[in-house]
């Protein structure tokens, strides 16, 4: 089996940092690509043509190694290549147009002095072209730290409260990142310590272009117990036709169980999933929510079993339709009856 390309190679990013003359691509822009008394990569790698369907000037006629080459890629800060992969904005930054200012970018960067080159700029780089997509939340921490436990106080003077860091639609910190939860200590005698942090990941909506790269629901039920053990799924009482209650209205809890494939979505994505209901009388409600990591296998299906417990409320006997939904996305339906019990 061929391995998937998902990135551009080491070689190809190196180029291109080469020809950069360290400055965004972006006619007339001056922004830095290092900013040079720090260090920090304030620029990203962006695709001319998108590497998932439905991205910006995407060209299903390209293979793998073609979206992720040199020809098709360009750096630029991070305020340029949000407005070049606008949609309202995707008439004027055409293929054509972005090629040409390729071209006469690096035909300038070939008479220039070659950009200086600090450590980390490869990993930096790479995962900008790795997880950046137009309009998603997934967000580039590669070589930051984070602060989130409280500072210390001063003389009589307590310490500051820690926060609380979000990160949205990956399951784990890359490699390179520190994150500090400890609080500071006493920055003066008689100073209070600082309160620890904590840090949170969240997974984010789906979207179509997730359906394009594979995301799909093989299975989806109520359960009354669910396990998952070794990647094989065990249930007991799964898959009622209806709920019996005794008055209504009613509020129970029911377990549920999804097979899920995720295709070709960057392993470590963490995406939230939500069950919603829905009946002809509008009167059913649905609470549950669980996110979902795309796990990092070499297999040819990247399929996992999830389970969850959901809670409901209904007022009136009849069909509810249990509905997985991802963001705007549904991935899958299961119906119900409500059934008052004799």
């Amino acid at each position: 089996m061929t391995n998937r390309i998902t990135r551009p190679r080491d070689a190809v990013i190196k180029r291109l940092y080469a020809l950069s003359m360290n400055r965004c691509a972006f006619p007339g822009c001056t922004i830095q690509i290092v900013e040079t008394t720090t260090g920090t990569v304030v620029s990203e790698v962006c695709h001319i043509n998108a590497h998932n369907a439905g991205g910006p000037r995407y060209d299903a006629a390209q293979t793998d190694e073609e979206r992720h080459g040199f020809d098709n890629l360009i750096i630029m800060c991070k305020v340029h290549h949000a407005v070049i992969d606008d949609k309202n904005n995707l008439d004027e930054f055409t293929t054509e147009y972005l090629r040409s200012v390729k071209i006469d970018h690096e035909k300038a960067a070939k008479t220039a002095p070659p950009p200086p080159e600090p450590d980390g700029l490869l990993a930096a780089l790479q995962l900008t072209a790795t997880l950046y997509e137009s309009g998603s939340t997934h967000m580039d921490f590669r070589n930051a730290i984070f602060k989130v436990g409280g500072e210390g106080g001063y003389a009589g003077g307590g310490g500051g409260n820690g926060g609380e860091l979000t990160i949205v639609g990956i399951a784990r910190l890359p490699e390179g990142v520190d994150v500090s939860l400890d609080g500071g200590h006493g920055r003066w005698p008689g100073g209070g310590g600082g309160g620890g942090g904590v840090l949170r990941f969240q997974g984010r909506p789906a979207d179509t272009g997730d359906v394009t790269s594979g995301l799909s629901v093989r299975a989806f039920f109520t359960t009354d117990a669910a396990r998952v053990s070794e990647g094989l799924l065990f249930t007991l009482g799964s898959g009622p036709s209806y709920f019996g209650v005794e008055s209504l209205p009613a509020s129970f809890v029911t377990g549920w169980v999804a097979m899920v494939d995720f295709g070709s979505i960057a392993a470590n994505t963490l995406l939230q999933l939500r069950i919603e209901a829905d009946s002809e009388e509008g009167d059913a409600e649905a609470d549950g929510t669980l996110d979902a990591e795309v796990p990092d296998w070499e297999d040819a299906i990247v399929r996992r079993s999830l389970v969850g417990r959901v809670s409901l409320t209904v007022s009136r006997p009849g069909i509810v339709n249990l509905r997985l939904t991802s963001g705007e996305v549904c991935l899958a339906e299961f119906p119900i009856e409500v059934r008052l019990q004799s």
